[in-house]
């Protein structure tokens, strides 16, 4: 009589099972912040794939006194142009009807899914980029270039402070409906911010008069800057 106690199904691998549970799991997805604050137009059909925005920049301050009967020599106008081009931006994924059929997955579900995510993710990265090649840039430490940036250059709240007053120097607004400046910024970063000793205007976004009207990845504010954050 075989011992029950030391069977096995080694032996008989066409009995061995393997469960598959049917609740797939969670992808871990970053937060896709840097489409919601880029410009949108739309481009009408046949009119071509490139836009043409213009800008009249401002007229110096006049002033030298007029002199009665003389007019004065008068200025050009300057304008400046900015050209975008359309561009489209795909792909797919080949699944048969075999596999659709037989699968043990809802693989058309999924598909579709996983196409929004690259979709989002796509049109996020490219938003990025191209605020990212931007050439006003601030460098931690004082630095001229990126390459220079070692451990010890950490992102505090004074070099917070001194961008702002960089911005409201040049006359930049603060972003309409924000009522301040935006600012992504990543997780460590947020980190060195939260761990900084000067940091006493540090405004939590659960703290604020109306949370609810927070931005999309919003952690908090310090010194006119709301910072969102983001991996990407």
């Amino acid at each position: 009589m075989a011992d029950l106690n030391t069977q096995t199904l080694a032996g008989h691998p066409v009995e061995n099972k393997t469960f598959y549970d049917r609740e797939l799991l969670e992808r871990l997805l970053p937060q896709l912040v840097y489409f919601q604050y880029g410009q949108k137009r739309s481009a009408p059909r046949k009119e071509g794939d490139t836009i043409n925005f213009r800008r009249f920049n401002s007229l110096p301050p006049a002033l030298t006194p007029l002199t009665e009967g003389v007019t004065p020599d008068g200025r050009a106008l300057d304008i400046s142009a900015i050209t975008a081009t359309v561009k489209q931006y795909g792909d797919y994924v080949t699944i048969s009807d075999l596999i659709d059929l037989m699968g043990i997955d809802p693989i058309l579900t999924e598909t579709v899914g996983l196409l929004g995510e690259q979709a989002g993710l796509t049109l996020d990265l490219i938003v990025r980029d191209i605020v990212a090649s931007g050439t006003n840039v601030y460098y931690v430490g004082g630095h001229v270039d990126r390459s220079e940036i070692t451990a010890d250059d950490v992102l505090t709240g004074g070099t917070l402070r001194q961008i702002r007053r960089i911005m409201a120097r040049n006359n930049v607004k603060p972003v309409s409906g924000a009522g301040a400046y935006i600012g992504f910024i990543h997780p460590d970063a947020i980190h060195d911010i939260q761990s900084d000793a000067g940091h006493g205007n540090w405004l939590e976004v659960t703290k604020y008069t109306t949370p609810e009207r927070a931005f999309n990845g919003e952690v908090g504010k310090l010194y006119g800057i709301r910072l969102i954050e983001t991996t990407l």
